[in-house]
């Protein structure tokens, strides 16, 4: 496996994603402004009749969105998205370290409470030290039995480790070395920076198909509790509703590709990832065994924290079952790029194992029989 190479290509593909995930935010504009159009010209009956609606020309409709209210239109939903994303940066601005407390993790420091967590500690530093880096904060979510772990944050600074209770009490010294070169290569390279402008530009997408909703199903904010009312409105089922039914159609269709090309950033950036913990650890097998352990266990690296699915993409390890937006490349494929005998001799050695217990099995048996 050329590491280098499979280094410069991944990073190659992960920036041509990034600019389809912009350009899917410029074709949602787009199609809201084609909604605001077609509305336009419904409502406006001195000009077209409805049976003329469908007759509307795109020269026209290019014609009108260079126009002012056309502008206004593209500026308002531009403005939107805008909004959306603001409102999720700012409940990430506090960077790794922030996004670690909110879920609840618990931060390690110098502290340690078991063997496991000192190895870890040390483990990080070691690792700090191989890949040029300084030592981010180091979190552990006590509830999570699973075997997963992620990195968050903007700079070398505010980056954070983030590791399920699961993968300490499953993994040994050489495997948690392993994962953590992994999670140190998405610092290094800027990953965790990506993945949060993923969560931002996401939620900015998915402002718009929420606003639809307010719009076409929910009663106006309640001024008096400052909350608004999610029961059906009827008076939204006037123009409110032309207007946001579409909204919501488009939002969820841009989330949709959103989270597909967010996925394929994943899955690129995953084998870089892979690549580097075996240049940071010069010990393959270390990281092969570590995703085999995830793939022999039950929960695999499944979270129960209410953000496992916006969080997945960032994880060592899918975080929740998808069926569509498949986060990760399947195990079995990491595993082999790493090592394409790995697997193979494990069944190997299972099959060994599974041989002598019948043997074993037989002969008391015998044994059972004979005293008898």
């Amino acid at each position: 496996m050329d590491f280098f190479e499979h280094q410069v290509q991944a990073k190659a593909a992960s920036r041509r994603l990034l600019f389809l995930f912009l350009l899917v935010c410029l074709i949602i504009v787009m199609c809201v402004d084609g909604i605001a159009y077609l509305l336009l010209q419904f409502f406006n009956k001195d000009q077209v009749s409805i049976s003329e609606l469908s007759q509307v020309s795109l020269e026209s409709f290019f014609k009108w969105q260079i126009s002012l209210s056309g502008l206004s239109v593209s500026l308002v939903c531009v403005c939107i998205i805008a909004v959306g994303c603001i409102k999720r940066w700012s409940e990430l601005r506090k960077g790794g370290n922030g996004l670690a407390i909110h879920m609840g993790a618990r931060s390690l420091g110098f502290a340690a409470h078991d063997d496991t967590e000192q190895q870890l500690i040390n483990v990080v530093e070691e690792m700090a030290i191989a890949a040029g880096i300084t030592t981010p904060g180091i979190y552990v979510l006590d509830r999570e039995a699973s075997i997963n772990a992620f990195v968050a944050g903007y700079e070398f600074e505010d980056s954070a480790l983030i590791v399920t209770r699961g993968l300490l009490m499953n993994l040994n010294r050489e495997q948690l070395q392993a994962v953590v070169g992994h999670e140190f290569s998405h610092i290094l390279h800027g990953d965790n920076r990506i993945n949060i402008q993923l969560l931002v530009l996401l939620a900015g997408i998915l402002w718009i198909a929420e606003l639809g909703s307010k719009l076409a199903f929910r009663v106006p904010l309640d001024s008096t509790t400052g909350y608004s009312s999610y029961r059906t409105s009827r008076q939204a089922k006037g123009p409110a509703i032309f207007i946001g039914l579409p909204l919501i159609i488009v939002g969820y269709v841009g989330v949709f590709f959103g989270r597909l090309i967010r996925t394929s950033i994943s899955r690129k950036r995953e084998f870089l990832a892979d690549a580097s913990s075996v240049q940071f650890t010069r010990n393959p097998h270390a990281l092969a065994g570590a995703l085999n352990v995830i793939r022999e266990n039950s929960q695999q690296g499944f979270l129960r924290s209410a953000r496992a699915e916006e969080l997945s993409h960032m994880c060592i390890s899918p975080s929740k079952k998808s069926f569509f937006f498949a986060s990760h490349p399947p195990l079995e494929d990491r595993i082999n790029a790493i090592d394409v005998t790995f697997l193979k001799r494990i069944q190997a050695r299972a099959r060994k194992t599974q041989r002598q217990e019948e043997r074993q099995s037989i002969k008391q048996q015998d044994k059972q029989e004979k005293m008898q």
